[in-house]
């Protein structure tokens, strides 16, 4: 972890994962969190990051790992990485990326999200959503209409 600042993170189970300030920069939670640390009369030695079980901390820590040791913009890591996770875990790394406000697995995850979905059919779509309301047509290979039925 080279010569930065290291900050330790306790997640919500009482995990303890130790990140750099790079990793840090790359959330703007966890820069608030470290912001409100570094300003704490007390040093508590750890941050705690409430509703994050370590499990999907794990994720992110993976995340921020690769991250620092990436050395091409053309490397496929990331788009390898959302692909190896379960549906389940893909849901959950997105909720923490979204949590964390972490804008670099925000935008990978878009990409994989709609190269996903283009490998559905309409009866995937609606197990997605969740909702009988919805009426899918797919028209043709790139085009997905979804709208919502009308109440009879």
């Amino acid at each position: 972890m080279s010569n930065q600042k290291v900050y330790k993170f306790e997640s919500s189970d009482k995990q303890i994962f130790q990140m750099t300030s790079e990793d840090v920069d790359q959330s703007v939670t966890l820069s608030k969190a470290v912001d409100a640390y570094e300003k704490s009369p007390s040093d508590p030695g750890v941050i705690p990051i409430k509703k994050m079980p370590g499990e999907i901390m794990k994720m992110v820590a993976k995340w921020f790992e690769m991250h620092r040791m990436e050395t091409q913009s053309t490397s496929t890591w990331p788009e390898d990485y959302l692909r190896s996770m379960t549906e389940n875990q893909f849901n959950d790394f997105l909720w923490a990326a979204e949590h964390l406000v972490i804008n670099s697995i925000l935008w990978v995850m878009k990409k994989e999200m709609l190269r996903r979905m283009k490998a559905k059919r309409p009866l995937d779509y609606e197990r997605i959503f969740e909702s009988e309301k919805l009426e899918i047509k797919k028209k043709g290979v790139d085009k997905v209409t979804i709208t919502v039925k009308k109440h009879t």
